[in-house]
């Protein structure tokens, strides 16, 4: 019974998304959230995993916040519903050639590893 509630909410809920633009003083917010359920045949782990996202594009430059929560956890004793923060920043010099960099954050605000780089996309 267990596995049948599972792969219908699974059905229902797997790859949702959605999101909403706005205008503030002619710049774009954009927030916006994922909802991911899935379900792992070789160790038969299920997993709900909800993302919220918010971002801004303002003169070219581009910056994002998303968060993480495992759903199936919420009610668990001592789960901390804040996992952290992880923020990017990207500037587009041409059309396909996208310079970033990323950084995240645990439930602290204690700063991981700083990634910088380039992306190219044809």
């Amino acid at each position: 019974m267990k596995m049948t509630i599972a792969a219908v909410a699974l059905t229902l809920v797997a790859g949702t998304a959605s999101a909403a633009d706005f205008t503030v003083a002619g710049q774009t917010l954009t927030v916006g959230g994922d909802l991911d359920a899935n379900y792992t045949t070789g160790v038969e782990a299920f997993a709900i995993d909800l993302t919220n996202s918010v971002g801004f594009n303002a003169w070219g430059v581009d910056f994002s916040a998303e968060h993480s929560l495992d759903v199936l956890r919420i009610n668990e004793a001592g789960y901390d519903l804040f996992q952290g923060l992880a923020l990017e920043s990207g500037y587009t010099i041409a059309p396909g050639v996208r310079t970033y960099g990323k950084v995240a954050m645990d439930n602290d605000f204690d700063f991981g590893d700083v990634t910088v780089g380039a992306s190219f996309a044809f």
